[in-house]
C-alpha cells in the first residue's frame, strides 16, 4: 500500500508525475521545467500556505535552478532530493525523477529537509576543509558520497555549507557520515 504525503509535491514535468505517483498518493504539480511561469508559481504559493509543499526535483543543474526558484518563492518549502545513481537511467544515462523506482522516490520524500527560518551559520568553509570536503584532490568524490548518505542532492562546496545551514543539519549526523567516510576511505 503506498503511503499517502499530505504536502503538494513540486517536479518538473509530466513524467515525473507518473513517477511520484508509483510511490506515493499525493498532489503532484509541475513546474513545465525551466518554464515556470508566473501564474503557475502563484497557484503553487497558494496550495503550499494550505497544505505545505515538497519540491524534488532531477539532480542536475536545470533541477537546482528549478529547485532554488521555487524555494525563493515559497516560503519553508521542503526538499527532497535523489541521488544521481537513483535518478540516472541504466541504458541511456540520463538524469530524472521519472526514471526513480517508487522505493528510491518515497526513500527522499521520508528524508526531505525543511528550510529554516533564518538559516544559521554554524558551519563554515573551514569545516568543510577539516572534514576534506573541499580543498583535497579527492574533495569532490567524498563530497558527493557524503552528500548521498545525508540526502542533501549533489553540491559543489558553497551549495553544500549552504544547506547544511540553511536545513539546520546536526553536528550528531555530519559526525556519523564523516564517521562512515573515513571507514570506507580506510584501506583494511
Amino acid at each position: 500500500m503506498k503511503p499517502t504525503i499530505q504536502e503538494i509535491i513540486i517536479v518538473e514535468g509530466k513524467d515525473d508525475v507518473s513517477a511520484v505517483q508509483r510511490a506515493v498518493n499525493a498532489t503532484v504539480l509541475i513546474t513545465n521545467g525551466m518554464g515556470l511561469e508566473e501564474a503557475r508559481l502563484a497557484e503553487m504559493t497558494a496550495m503550499a500556505k494550505k497544505q505545505g509543499a515538497i519540491i524534488l526535483t532531477d539532480p542536475d543543474v536545470p533541477g537546482t535552478l528549478i529547485r532554488e526558484a521555487v524555494a525563493a518563492r515559497i516560503p519553508g518549502v521542503k526538499h527532497a532530493f535523489l541521488t544521481r545513481k537513483a535518478a540516472r537511467h541504466p541504458q541511456t544515462g540520463r538524469l530524472g525523477v521519472e526514471y526513480a523506482s517508487p522505493e528510491a522516490i518515497r526513500q527522499a520524500l521520508e528524508k526531505c529537509y525543511a528550510t529554516t527560518q533564518a538559516p544559521s551559520a554554524r558551519y563554515t568553509m573551514s569545516d568543510l576543509m577539516q572534514w576534506g570536503l573541499v580543498g583535497r584532490a579527492d574533495s569532490k568524490a567524498r563530497r558527493s558520497r557524503f552528500c548521498d548518505m545525508l540526502h542533501l542532492g549533489q553540491a559543489n562546496g558553497k551549495a553544500l555549507l549552504a544547506r547544511l545551514n540553511r536545513f539546520g543539519i546536526a553536528p550528531d549526523a555530519i559526525s556519523d557520515a564523516l564517521s562512515q567516510l573515513e571507514a570506507n576511505d580506510d584501506p583494511k
